[in-house]
């Protein structure tokens, strides 16, 4: 779905040029997404780069769980 492109080239981008030098346009790109698709499905860049770290807690909130005594 657009939602996942956006949300996986998102953490690749912010991953590779931090928060402040990340912008949307290289997201959308990356996503083939148009920038207004940013705005429909998360409001913003602060908002995409919260879902994005809150979705790599829980994935490591899952593997400390499944590892655990």
């Amino acid at each position: 779905s657009t939602r996942e492109r956006l949300m996986a080239a998102a953490q690749e981008v912010f991953a590779a040029h931090g928060y402040r030098d990340a912008t949307i346009k290289r997201i959308a790109e990356l996503a083939e997404a148009n920038i207004a698709a940013v705005h429909y499905h998360f409001g913003g860049k602060a908002e995409l780069c919260a879902a994005v770290i809150e979705r790599e807690l829980e994935l490591a909130q899952l593997a400390v769980r499944e590892h655990a005594p």
